[in-house]
């Protein structure tokens, strides 16, 4: 049930009222503090972490990545990194082609690194298969 409300009743509307009652100061959060750097294999996907390099790897040749890569693999390897969320928004924006802001935004921000405190998720990366971040 809560798939299609959200989907279908208004999860994109729900997430660009987010982005545009919340920025620009929506894009500094970070509730946990997360201040380490986006590692430099995130660039490359050179890393001998093999499911990292796989997602990544689809990523820099293709410029795309099913949502579960992006937000659960990607972004929950960053989450325990430790790595400051603005740097995981602007890797998203840079590398895949789907990407706009106002959806990307709340979606890495909110629901992959926590950063909103939970505004838009209870917990990390708490979604369903069918939502998008692209």
């Amino acid at each position: 049930m809560e798939g299609f409300v959200r989907q279908i009743l208004g999860w994109r509307e729900y997430v660009r009222g987010i982005y545009w009652t919340r920025m620009p100061g929506y894009a500094e959060l970070n509730a946990l503090g997360a201040d380490a750097p986006l590692p430099a294999w995130y660039w490359t996907g050179a890393t001998d972490l093999r499911c990292q390099r796989e997602v990544i790897g689809q990523t820099l040749e293709h410029g795309y990545a099913h949502h579960i890569q992006r937000l659960m693999v990607t972004g929950l390897y960053a989450l325990l990194l430790g790595v400051q969320p603005k740097q995981v928004h602007e890797w998203y924006l840079a590398v895949y082609v789907d990407a706009v802001e106002w959806v990307e935004l709340p979606n890495t921000l909110g629901m992959s690194q926590y950063a909103d405190g939970g505004l838009m998720a209870s917990s990390p990366t708490r979604r369903r298969a069918s939502t998008s971040t692209g």
